[in-house]
């Protein structure tokens, strides 16, 4: 369940839906400060995926504060411009491959895009 906490994603489809990956809304990772009373409703939402026995992924991590705390929590799936921004399917795999370069073998070269009238992005982004 992608946006956990908003919008139609609440809890009462958590019951009747079989659901094993809930990923909590940046909105409330943004929560996650040094001064940790603002820390219950992560808490709460971590703690009630764990009792439904679903794995959790936290989007919007900035800070390494933030990435810690949700360590701390058992959240090992995160995402956010602490580790990277968005990028186009290639130039993800161009990303990865620099970063992991000693695991790039089990890398495969995906075909192309449907041409959508777009001119692909295949490179990295500068900077």
């Amino acid at each position: 369940m992608d946006d956990f906490g908003t919008g139609y994603s609440g809890l009462s489809y958590l019951g009747s839906m079989h659901i094993n990956l809930l990923k909590i809304d940046w909105s409330f990772v943004a929560m996650i400060a040094e001064d940790e009373s603002t820390t219950d409703l992560v808490d709460m939402v971590i703690d009630l995926a764990n009792r439904f026995g679903m794995q959790v992924i936290a989007e919007g991590v900035e800070t390494e504060w933030q990435k810690n705390y949700l360590l701390n929590k058992r959240v090992v799936y995160q995402q956010g411009y602490l580790f990277a921004e968005p990028l186009p399917l290639q130039a993800f795999l161009s990303w990865y491959c620099q970063q992991y370069h000693s695991r790039s073998a089990a890398v495969v070269a995906l075909p192309p895009l449907a041409n959508t009238g777009e001119k692909q992005k295949n490179a990295l982004p500068p900077g």
